[in-house]
């Protein structure tokens, strides 16, 4: 797999967004995440439409940190974007992934 990390600032309204576009034949590793949001709201990270996360219950100026190290918190199936999707208010922060 590639080992290069790359990193991407979320920013989104209540929607779902793709947060790294699909690579044929590769999966995202989802390495670390900040995020913090300014209305009470529910995150989920996907691949594509299907969850890969839980849904994170957030209160308005609240967030939720995680880091997996070298070991991942989550991965995107092969060939699928990874997106995540907000219920409400807007939605900022960073993410750490690499390319597998």
């Amino acid at each position: 797999y590639l080992c290069v990390l790359l990193v991407f600032n979320i920013t989104a309204g209540a929607a779902t967004q793709s947060l790294r576009a699909a690579i044929p034949g590769r999966q995202i590793e989802v390495l670390s995440y900040v995020f913090v949001v300014d209305a009470a709201s529910s995150v989920t990270f996907k691949s594509n439409t299907t969850a890969i996360s839980g849904a994170m219950a957030c209160a308005a100026n609240r967030g939720v940190s995680a880091n997996g190290e070298d070991d991942g918190l989550m991965i995107t199936a092969v060939g699928e974007a990874l997106q995540i999707t907000n219920s409400a208010g807007n939605i900022a922060g960073h993410i750490t992934y690499r390319i597998v």
